[in-house]
């Protein structure tokens, strides 16, 4: 026996049986890891826990249960290291708006050790950013340029994203998906990334975790989702008992239903059934699971 071996993962961030909420809203045994030098999206219906678990995370949030781990390291009682750790890009914004990027700059790099000045005057200049202009006087493309430009020039480990690119036009948030590009040129570094336009995660993302009413329903590889599962349109009246246990999720669409399939070839006798590729976008659209598959009939 190994007695006082500690095997350190290779996760940048470990969360198992996490619980929390706030007000009514609920997270429930929440698990997620994220594999270092790799892209997680997180993507949910409005309400679906998103938000609060990225809070949760990032401490904002208080937990009920269950833990979470950054570099292998647990939150409670390392919060300065792990603050340094973590590069944050809220929505809502954290910073006054009544402020110069100048003067936040110098306020919260008081809190980083390595926050790097030269960094933070290369990206302003590379995005045309005043650093004199109060945030007030920037438009919403220029706010949250600056926003990701602030989540990384303290060096972060894992840049955590939520809605980045929300109501931006698509060349800001060309930009912005190759400033995520360049941050993760080093392999060392992760992303979580929460956002509703999941054209975004398919630029950048390794993996994606969907959740739904505070719950985690499954993380998978963009590869997995894309090239490996299928969607088509069929009759209800086709779908025997055997089938709809391939069946990965649904929606209803009158006598017939979508769904969403990895094994084509169990469904290849339906008559006139045409399979199409999956988007991200799809699975936010469908529900996904089997425990609910019956309700179809």
């Amino acid at each position: 026996m190994n007695y006082g071996v500690i095997i350190l993962s290779d996760n940048i961030l470990e969360i198992n049986e996490l619980s929390g909420g706030i007000g009514d809203f609920k997270l429930e045994n929440i698990n997620l890891s994220i594999e270092r030098g790799t892209v997680m999206g997180l993507i949910g219906k409005n309400g679906s826990g998103k938000t609060t678990l990225i809070q949760t995370i990032s401490g904002l949030l208080t937990r009920c249960g269950g833990s979470i781990l950054i570099n292998n390291k647990p939150i409670t009682g390392n919060e300065i290291e792990i603050k340094n750790m973590l590069g944050l890009v809220l929505d809502p914004m954290i910073y006054m708006v009544s402020l110069k990027p100048k003067d936040i700059a110098k306020t919260w790099s008081v809190f980083y050790n390595n926050f790097n000045y030269d960094m933070f005057d290369s990206l302003m200049n590379r995005f045309n950013l005043s650093k004199d202009k109060q945030l007030i006087k920037y438009s919403k493309g220029m706010m949250n340029t600056f926003n990701v430009i602030m989540g990384i020039c303290h060096n972060p480990d894992l840049l955590i994203l939520d809605e980045p690119t929300a109501g931006l036009d698509p060349e800001t948030r060309y930009d912005i998906i190759e400033l995520l590009h360049e941050f993760m040129e080093n392999e060392n570094k992760s992303i979580l990334f929460s956002t509703h336009i999941t054209s975004d995660l398919e630029k950048i993302a390794d993996y994606i975790t969907l959740m739904d009413n505070g719950k985690t329903l499954f993380t998978k590889s963009i590869i997995e989702l894309t090239d490996e599962m299928f969607l088509c349109r069929v009759n209800k009246s086709y779908l025997t008992d055997e089938l709809k246990t391939y069946i990965e999720g649904y929606r209803k669409t009158g006598n017939d239903v979508d769904i969403i399939i990895k094994d084509k070839n169990k469904f290849l006798n339906i008559p006139d059934v045409k399979f199409n590729n999956l988007t991200i976008e799809d699975i936010m659209m469908y529900r996904m699971g089997r425990s609910n598959i019956n309700e179809l009939y």
